[in-house]
């Protein structure tokens, strides 16, 4: 892996916390605006395809966390989960959630790897710890998206 591939890992995750901060600001101004106002069928439906796509997304996307670019990433999304629970932001969610679903790429890796992998306790480990991370993710992203007070 190059000094490249790391930079731009960094320059992903970083875009990644840009948007998620985004949507974040976005949603409490609109809350700010208007209280009562509902969501239209159209916001509704674009909001719904916005959630498939990220939670598929963001899981497969723990494959970036593959290699030294692991100790830069997590620390920040820690740091960021943080942030965002002291803002009351489900965001933090996400934050803590993608480091978790790296597990999910680890059993694969192993399952591939090696013979009988599936009989071993650190493959459940891995398929669980990942599973809890794909489990944050989407609760995060549920709350984010579709919370009827954004207070």
């Amino acid at each position: 892996m190059t000094i490249n591939h790391i930079l731009l890992f960094i320059l992903v995750s970083f875009i990644t916390t840009g948007v998620l901060a985004l949507i974040n600001r976005h949603l409490k101004k609109k809350a700010e605006t208007s209280e009562n106002q509902k969501s239209t069928g159209t916001e509704l439906l674009i909001k719904r395809i916005i959630f498939l796509l990220l939670c598929f997304t963001l899981p497969v996307a723990s494959v970036l966390m593959f290699g030294p670019q692991l100790f830069i990433i997590v620390p920040l999304l820690f740091c960021l989960g943080v942030f965002f629970v002291f803002r009351r932001s489900f965001l933090s969610l996400i934050c803590f959630g993608y480091p978790l679903s790296y597990g999910l790429f680890s059993a694969y890796v192993g399952f591939h790897e090696l013979n009988d992998y599936t009989k071993a306790t650190e493959f459940w480990v891995a398929l669980g710890i990942g599973i809890v991370g794909v489990d944050l993710i989407a609760v995060g992203l549920l709350k984010t998206l579709f919370k009827k007070n954004h207070s």
